[in-house]
C-alpha cells in the first residue's frame, strides 16, 4: 500500500526546487560582478556574537550609506565569523563609522547594493544545483509511487544453473 506521505513530500521537494532554481536565476542574472561602484560611508559597526557547537563566534555588523543622483540608500552586511573577539576588533579596523567604503550597486536597482561582487553570482550557481538536485528526486519519488516496479515475468531469464522448460 502507497502512502499519501510520500507523495507530499515528493511534491514539497519539486516545489522546494523549483523555489530554489527560480531564486538561483535571479542571483545569476543579477551579475554584480559587472554593477557600477561609487564611494559610501560606513554608517555603524559593532562587534556581534553568536554561539555556534557551543563555541562563541565574532562578526562585525556594518551599516553603510551611499547616494546616487541626490537619492540616498543604506545596507548591512556581516564580515566573516572570527573565534576570537580580538579577530572581530581587528576586522572592525576596516570598518569604522565615518570611513569611505567600495559599494557596488544594480544600475537598474539602486537600493539593491553588494560590497563583494560576485558573491550573489555564486550562491545562485549553489542555488540552481540544488534546485535540480530536489526536483530530480522529487520527480523520481512521484514517478516510483505512480509507476509499479515490474515484476520478473514468465519470459524472464532465469538464473545460470536454474533448470528450464
Amino acid at each position: 500500500m502507497k502512502k499519501k506521505s510520500s507523495l507530499v513530500i515528493c511534491i514539497l521537494l519539486l516545489a522546494f526546487g523549483a523555489y530554489c532554481i527560480y531564486a538561483g536565476i535571479g542571483m545569476v542574472k543579477s551579475n554584480s560582478i559587472n554593477w557600477p561602484s561609487l564611494q559610501g560611508k560606513v554608517a555603524s559597526s559593532y562587534i556581534d556574537s553568536s554561539t555556534s557547537n557551543d563555541e562563541d563566534e565574532y562578526y562585525v555588523d556594518v551599516t553603510y550609506e551611499y547616494t546616487i543622483s541626490g537619492s540616498k540608500y543604506s545596507s548591512s552586511f556581516k564580515t566573516t565569523s572570527q573565534t576570537t573577539k580580538s579577530d572581530a576588533e581587528q576586522d572592525m579596523l576596516s570598518y569604522r563609522p565615518g570611513s569611505e567604503i567600495t559599494i557596488y550597486y544594480d544600475p537598474n536597482d539602486p537600493s539593491s547594493s553588494t560590497t563583494s561582487p560576485g558573491a550573489m553570482e555564486l550562491w545562485g550557481v549553489v542555488g540552481l544545483l540544488a534546485g535540480i538536485f530536489f526536483v530530480g528526486a522529487g520527480g523520481w519519488g512521484i514517478r516510483a509511487y505512480f509507476i509499479p516496479e515490474k515484476s520478473p515475468g514468465a519470459g524472464a531469464l532465469k538464473p545460470a544453473g536454474t533448470p528450464g522448460k
